[in-house]
């Protein structure tokens, strides 16, 4: 009889146990976030509201404030289990424990550590889940906070603290030190400067909040909404947006202040926006992570209209380089072919702020390509409008340059006035051969006239660049390349992606890339690569970097995170966040550090699918205006795969030199400081170079080719310098200044 009575009161225990097990946790225990602080690989925040951790339901909550601690790890017993099931006499005063599940019920693990003076406990399962902790036998003994991680997390946390890191996590209110800032930014389509319910949100505008020695931004979401946290220590804050484009303007205030008095505070900022044109502007980005010959390559398209009204009957038209793509197959949409041979994908009408999305894949031919060939690609959306503001004075001629290899062999290019006006002034063009320029000219269209220009078949790497006409909506310098035009058969590569691939407007994008054989699977890339070892570009021209990052571990990624800390030299308000593998979101911190967060990406690793292993990101951004000469811009990035140390890319380099240009053809001078002549211009057997004052002493000089070689220098020694020319090739020419180690001056000199 008294076993029965033992039987059915362990039953009772049991019961009791599991019960509580699976109980609710109360109100007066909750955690809203558990927080790792430190170290930074590690910086990370976890929701309750999210079911990211498993809470107690035994022991405290964090009425009393938040609870911050270094994490110490409870000793393993005989079979490697860190259970803690034996009271030992080991030291945690003002710890946070981490302890495994197992063999005793977690009332007691935890009642062992608050024994020893723990502050709080984090219970890592045996599994990559949560179970609920109910009280037990000791759990109402139990006064201090309580959790479950998952087998992953606290495999990381542990590692990271063998490996003698200060760990340090937080049970808390809000991300740690940090309230939030919600807002919405509303187009105001009456003008009336107030939101009305019928109203559309306006996405992917820039929102700052700029305190006192710290300032953070996001880009808005396709409603318009926002949100960020901000620290407490350097509130109050400065929060202004800023408009995607010109087509909209921001109502009084143009600017608000939040004040963020500590942890858990949540403050609302909302904007609005009326339109400064109406007009329909669609905006598309399009992009692959590589291209692998004989292999199949998924693409990404991103289309969105940033106009002020509806974009009707919308479409975006693909183009692949033929013969080097075999068609496109699994798209995510239905396509048909249009009379180009592109393939149009029907969107209907696109609201404002509205976005389509399309995938597809295609194989990179084996028959029609070779390793270290440039292949394009690209996606244009229509209706494709010029929003002109008034006061752009623009005339509406538009220059346009488009090649083709006429069969494979001879390279043509044509420069065609596509506009509605007869272009105001001439304007100049240059012809590059494999980088290196050839030869300039001028033209002057009406509408729909063409000037051609026809080169030799001759294996080279041919652009034909040229100046636009003035006040257009794009600025930049309309060109096309032609690689792999060759009657020889043999042709050269590695030149086409030297200088910028040219996008007509918002509506085209325009990418190309090399086909590769092995590669880096985790770098990033610059675009235009730059011309020379030297990786030169000009002062003001825009980049376009593409950060690829694959998944080479041994399990499924599930969140991954790229950290981008910007070059001094590039203007952070200028970024733009392009097309990517998956959604993300996007923040900038500390003033100039991208942050690209992937949750929930569940990027597969290589072992079980290769070809869904990659993931990539693109983002464009402005030089800060007119930097000096002999700037050099760098920049790495980070990537994170869930809570493992960082991956660190490549480095990307760029320098600010002297790079073949129309703008150039005619161009003397290059300086503020200085008047520089070049006589007699073009030269023959010697040439004088003179400024038009006495330069200090120390002023250096150099000669270099188109290609950015250095083919002579030297020390100023008055303000003239002879030069003679006669062992110099034919060709183009600049002549450099500098003083103090900054270029301030630049002359071209033709040599026959």
């Amino acid at each position: 009889m008294n076993a029965l009575r033992k039987l059915l009161f362990a039953w009772v225990l049991m019961y009791v146990a599991i019960a509580q097990t699976f109980a609710q946790v109360p109100d007066s225990l909750n955690i809203p976030y558990f927080s790792i602080i430190s170290p930074g690989y590690l910086t990370q925040q976890y929701e309750a509201a999210l079911s990211q951790f498993g809470q107690a339901n035994f022991g405290s909550g964090i009425q009393n404030g938040d609870v911050v601690a270094s994490l110490a790890v409870a000793e393993a017993d005989q079979f490697g289990a860190i259970l803690f099931c034996d009271p030992t006499l080991i030291d945690f005063t003002g710890k946070i424990v981490l302890i495994s599940r197992g063999e005793c019920e977690f009332g007691l693990k935890a009642l062992h550590a608050q024994q020893q003076g723990a502050v709080g406990v984090i219970i890592q399962n045996f599994e990559d889940s949560f179970v609920g902790m109910g009280m037990g036998l000791s759990g109402s003994m139990v006064n201090i906070p309580v959790i479950m991680v998952t087998k992953f997390l606290g495999d990381v946390l542990k590692a990271a603290v063998f490996q003698g890191e200060n760990v340090v996590v937080g049970f808390t209110a809000a991300p740690y030190h940090f309230g939030k800032i919600n807002g919405k930014i509303t187009g105001d389509l009456n003008a009336n400067c107030s939101s009305d319910a019928s109203e559309p949100g306006l996405g992917n505008w820039l929102v700052t909040a700029d305190g006192t020695d710290q300032s953070y931004s996001v880009r808005t979401h396709s409603d318009g909404s926002f949100s960020l946290y901000a620290d407490s220590i350097n509130s109050p804050y400065s929060i202004t947006a800023t408009p995607y484009n010109d087509l909209w303007q921001i109502c009084p205030p143009v600017s608000a202040i939040a004040e963020i008095s500590g942890a858990g505070d949540t403050v609302t900022v909302d904007f609005t926006a009326k339109p400064s044109l109406i007009c329909p502007q669609l905006s598309v980005n399009m992009g692959t992570p590589l291209l692998r010959r004989c292999f199949e390559n998924w693409f990404n398209v991103e289309v969105c209209n940033y106009g002020s009204m509806a974009a009707e009957n919308a479409y975006i038209a693909i183009h692949m380089d033929t013969p080097g793509f075999e068609p496109i197959q699994n798209a995510n949409l239905p396509f048909s072919l249009d009379a180009n041979g592109d393939y149009r994908f029907e969107l209907g009408t696109m609201d404002i702020g509205e976005c389509a999305y399309i995938h597809f894949s295609a194989i990179v031919s084996c028959d029609s390509v070779v390793i270290g060939q440039t292949l394009c690609f690209s996606a244009h959306a229509y209706p494709d409008t010029f929003c002109i503001l008034p006061g752009q004075n623009w005339s509406g001629a538009n220059v346009s340059v488009t090649g083709t290899c006429n069969n494979g062999e001879n390279p043509q290019f044509v420069l065609q006035n596509t506009g509605t006006a007869t272009m105001s002034q001439s304007e100049d063009f240059i012809v590059l051969r494999n980088g290196m320029l050839q030869e300039s000219g001028q033209f002057q269209l009406t509408p729909g006239q063409t000037q051609i220009i026809d080169l030799p078949g001759d294996g080279a790497t041919w652009r034909v660049e040229a100046t636009q006409e003035q006040n257009h909506p794009i600025a930049a310098n309309p060109s096309a390349t032609l690689e792999g035009c060759s009657t020889i058969g043999a042709f050269d590569t590695g030149f086409a992606l030297q200088f910028s691939v040219y996008d007509p407007n918002e509506a085209v994008d325009i990418e190309c890339m090399e086909v590769i054989g092995s590669y880096d699977p985790n770098d990033k890339q610059g675009f235009p690569l730059g011309a020379t070892d030297e990786h030169l570009i000009l002062p003001n021209t825009s980049l376009e970097y593409l950060i690829r990052f694959q998944n080479t571990g041994t399990d499924t990624a599930f969140n991954i995170v790229v950290r981008d800390t910007l070059s001094p030299f590039l203007a952070v308000e200028s970024v733009r966040p392009g097309v990517a593998s998956a959604a993300y979101d996007f923040e900038i911190v500390n003033g100039n550090v991208l942050v690209f967060r992937f949750n929930n990406i569940q990027l597969v690793d290589s072992f079980k699918n290769e070809a869904a292993s990659h993931g990539f990101l693109r983002f464009q951004i402005d030089q800060k205006p007119n930097l000096d000469w002999g700037t050099e811009i760098h920049n790495t990035a980070a990537i994170y795969f869930d809570f493992n140390p960082p991956v660190i890319t490549n480095t990307s380099q760029h320098k600010l030199g002297v790079v073949p240009n129309p703008s150039a053809v005619h161009e003397v001078l290059v300086s503020s400081q200085n008047a520089i002549t070049v006589f007699p211009n073009p030269a023959k057997a010697a040439a004088e170079l003179s400024l038009s004052k006495e330069m200090p002493t120390g002023t250096r000089w150099r000669l270099i080719n188109a290609s950015g070689k250095n083919m002579e220098s030297g020390i100023l020694q008055s303000n003239r310098l002879k030069i003679n020319n006669l062992a110099l090739p034919s060709g183009v020419y600049w002549i450099e200044f500098s003083l103090n180690g900054k270029w301030f001056g630049v002359a071209k000199w033709v040599v026959q």
